[in-house]
């Protein structure tokens, strides 16, 4: 009798746990004030003292406040976006929600390190916050969902959003491969991304709950974390962060760990079957990343040099007169060539990539985005489908790298053109005779 009422308690018990997981919903608040997010971000009397915190925006929309009913189980905590934190609530029923913070475009190194490479920072938050750990404090941990509607249609492109963490100058947070977190990483092309209605998120694309512990020095005061959130490429598509639980802890962490984690879950009954139940979900993945990323520059030439080589022959020759007299004459002829290096200079082959219009269709103005890997003079030429010329710009400086056409919807009279389909053609050429054009369309509408 005892084991049955045990067994009708314990499916009850699981039955009201599952339920209250199926009704919980993800709500947020903005807030932007920097000491307010991290007192909710630290877990109280567990020897960490949060003695400042800034964010580094104000009065724009809302990129970061406080989430409740988190997925995965995901204590509530802070969340930060590249765009209205408001834009990460369910149902997933946009193809793409974005809100440009009008941070512009510019080069940050953070931003730079998690990416591995120097790219196109847009929108980009961080929240940096100073801390002091109590004597028995030996490491520190927190719990991180990263979610991003880039997903999965920009995976590889130039659009490579990246959300990192760094305290005392070192960066501490990986996905589950243990590689940075960006979408052009390993884990938004494997098999292991969250997705809606799963993820409980408006983001087509998400991490597991993860967990980042990293060690400190017992008893060290005025640590620096950084939180840092960015968009890449262009303002368009945001991404989000929701992180929870910061916290001392006894255990010794020599190199930062990110992991999987399952919150252990703990149900008393209260009925008049007694017995206390606890389920616990283990984790299954230990990741131990040792990250450098330096953004390498490779000039345009490659030089080829030939090695000298010094070749020494020597021949000997020996004369015997008699048998009781040995004269011997030994002659050496040393020959020396030298060799000397000539150097080659071969040059990289000229490229011009396209990225396309921004934002396409348009109503009164566009970026036309492309790359060349070297300068050169870029002249465009905008035609109506029918092949009358609309506009010719000409004499336009491109440099190495990312660069922008930008088209504000005028003809060549000043005037304004008429809604429909306009074909675009990119010329460039460079200082050394090389030439390349890209055609694409675009699109008005009124």
């Amino acid at each position: 009798m005892k084991t049955l009422c045990k067994i009708l308690c314990f499916t009850v018990l699981i039955t009201a746990v599952h339920a209250a997981a199926l009704t919980a919903a993800l709500t947020v608040s903005p807030e932007i004030n920097g000491e307010n997010l991290a007192a909710r971000f630290t877990v109280p009397g567990t020897g960490i003292t949060i003695t400042s915190a800034t964010i580094n925006y104000s009065s724009l929309a809302d990129a970061s406040g406080y989430f409740y009913g988190g997925p995965f189980g995901i204590a509530d905590g802070i969340i930060i976006a590249t765009g209205a934190i408001q834009n990460a609530l369910p149902p997933n029923d946009s193809p793409g929600i974005s809100t440009d913070l009008g941070i512009g475009q510019h080069s940050n190194p953070l931003v730079n390190q998690i990416a591995g490479a120097e790219v196109l920072a847009y929108d980009t938050i961080i929240m940096t916050l100073y801390f002091d750990v109590a004597p028995w404090v030996n490491s520190v941990s927190f719990d991180f969902i990263f979610g991003t509607e880039e997903y999965p249609e920009y995976v590889g492109s130039i659009f490579n959003d990246v959300f990192g963490v760094f305290i005392n100058d070192s960066q501490v947070v990986f996905d589950e491969f243990g590689a940075s977190i960006t979408i052009n990483g390993p884990f938004f092309s494997s098999g292991n991304v969250k997705t809606p209605p799963e993820n409980g998120m408006e983001y087509n694309g998400s991490t597991s709950l993860l967990n980042t512990s990293v060690g400190v020095v017992p008893g060290s005061t005025g640590n620096k974390m950084q939180i840092v959130i960015s968009d890449v490429g262009d303002y368009s598509l945001d991404s989000g962060a929701l992180l929870a639980s910061f916290r001392g802890r006894e255990e010794a962490v020599e190199t930062p760990v990110t992991d999987i984690h399952t919150p252990t879950a703990t149900v008393t009954p209260t009925n008049t079957c007694t017995p206390t139940i606890t389920l616990t979900r283990t984790s299954t993945f230990t990741a131990t990343p040792t990250v450098t990323a330096t953004p390498t520059d490779t000039p345009p030439y490659t030089h080829t040099i030939t090695r000298t080589h010094t070749a020494t022959p020597t021949n000997s020759m020996t004369y015997t007169v008699t048998p009781t007299q040995t004269i011997t004459n030994t002659h050496t002829n040393t020959a020396t060539k030298t060799m000397t290096p000539t150097p080659t200079a071969t040059l990289i082959p000229f490229i011009m990539a396209h990225e396309g219009p921004f934002p396409n269709p348009f109503q009164n103005d566009t970026d036309v985005v492309f790359w060349l890997s070297r300068d050169a003079n870029i002249r465009v030429k905008i035609f109506t489908v029918s092949g009358e010329v609309v506009r010719e710009v000409t004499d336009i400086q491109g440099e190495k790298g990312y660069n922008r056409f930008y088209w504000d919807s005028l003809n060549r009279t000043g005037k304004r053109v008429a809604s429909g389909v306009y074909i675009y053609i990119i010329f460039a050429s460079t200082v050394y005779g090389e030439n390349a054009r890209v055609t694409d369309k675009v699109t008005c509408v009124r």
